[in-house]
């Protein structure tokens, strides 16, 4: 099998998986009340179950780069469907809260497997094309995520069960798992590796950490902006409930839709210019959505649209500057973005608490500062370092 036929065909296999990825994610939400009902739990139960998936994602996530780095991407992408299927297939057929917890927990390392697997793909079999690429990835997760509530409440209104709902994802993993089977895998450079101590130093450079900050905040943003924006909507400006669930859809749509066109310009305008221009239009349109007057109200879902391109490309941004043995530090990146999912939405909840939820989504400004920040200097230290390298050829 020629090797550009084996790129294309792993590369159309992460695509796949992408979409799957965002599918799995967002199916527990439309399912909940059923599952509370038939198993007789409640909220706090539940919560610690939907903890435990976030916490097998966050593990997965530290280790899949080292594992891809010593096993090759074929054994972690064969690893992560077994996952997938021993965690949906255990969640479908719980009979209790125990093999609930186990499911879900299983399915949380499959995918936090899927997040650095899928992005490794890119970065190791087309760097030439990797912003380009990324961004894709990105729009085939948006595309599951917006395809599942359709589904779910398709299936829900027509009587189906929940578990008949998980269950019926299990044929597509398992059709996945025949297609890695069968496809063979190009080979990719790889580096000698390295003990856990040289690992950690090698790994927080300042330009990384700088990544690390952005991605973090951006997350805290983009999942805090999700989690909030139907209550702050109804609750603080008085919309529908109908018109405030719109929003959801609306700013999904346009994350998933500027994602596809992103995919066309990131790697010609520059990554860092580009990531600015973002940061700044999410400062600016969460600014007007959240304090302006009620007629630039869609300046908040509008938030989607700059947010779109952020993540893939700040993930290629990251690949430029470790692009030795880059499957070993993506972790670490997936990582912080999940810190910034997990404290973003939470914070501003806890904040509303003490305050009001109008003055605790004013944090999301400030979450997209940080990121702002972040990036003009990441892009002030390329800038100087382009300045200098100019002047030593001189």
């Amino acid at each position: 099998m020629r090797h550009d036929l084996k790129k294309t065909l792993v590369t159309a296999g992460a695509f796949f998986i992408f979409f799957w990825f965002g599918f799995l994610d967002n199916l527990k939400g439309p399912t909940i009340p059923f599952i509370l009902k038939d198993l007789g739990i409640g909220y706090s139960l539940m919560g610690n179950v939907l903890g435990l998936q976030y916490g097998g994602f966050f593990l997965a996530t530290l280790a899949a780069g080292v594992l891809i780095f010593r096993f090759g991407l074929k054994k972690v992408f064969l690893g992560l469907s077994m996952l997938l299927l021993a965690g949906i297939g255990c969640a479908a057929a719980a009979p209790g809260y125990a093999p609930l917890v186990l499911g879900f927990f299983l399915t949380g390392l499959g995918l936090g497997a899927v997040e650095v697997a899928g992005n490794s793909t890119i970065v190791l079999l087309h760097p030439e094309r990797k912003g380009k690429l990324l961004n894709l990835l990105g729009f085939f997760h948006g595309v599951g995520s917006m395809i599942v509530p359709i589904y779910a409440g398709a299936l829900l209104s027509a009587h189906y069960s929940w578990r008949f709902t998980f269950a019926l994802s299990l044929a597509p993993l398992t059709l996945f798992l025949i297609y890695l089977l069968a496809v063979k895998f190009p080979e990719y450079r790889r580096e000698a590796a390295e003990n856990i101590f040289a690992l950690l130093k090698s790994a927080f450079t300042a330009e990384m950490i700088w990544h690390y900050l952005a991605i973090c905040f951006y997350v805290a943003a983009e999942i805090g902006l999700a989690a909030w924006i139907i209550e702050y909507n109804y609750k603080i400006k008085g919309q529908p409930l109908f018109y405030s669930s719109l929003s959801l859809t609306l700013y999904f749509g346009l994350i998933t839709g500027g994602r596809l066109l992103g995919s066309f310009v990131v790697d010609r305008l520059g990554h860092l210019r580009v990531l600015l221009a973002a940061a700044l239009g999410a400062v600016v349109c969460l600014t007007l959505g959240l304090y302006g007057p009620a007629a630039v109200a869609f300046f908040l879902p509008a938030t989607g649209f700059c947010f779109s391109i952020i993540f893939p490309t700040l993930t290629t941004s990251f690949s430029n500057i470790c692009q030795a043995g880059i499957e070993k530090y993506l972790g670490f990146l997936f990582t912080f973005a999940g810190i910034g999912g997990m404290i973003g939405p939470w914070l501003i909840g806890l904040c509303g608490g003490w305050l009001q939820l109008g003055t605790s989504m004013s944090l999301l400004i400030l979450y997209a500062l940080i990121m702002l920040g972040s990036i003009a200097v990441l892009l002030g230290k390329a800038g100087n370092d382009l300045r200098v390298s100019r002047r030593s050829g001189a």
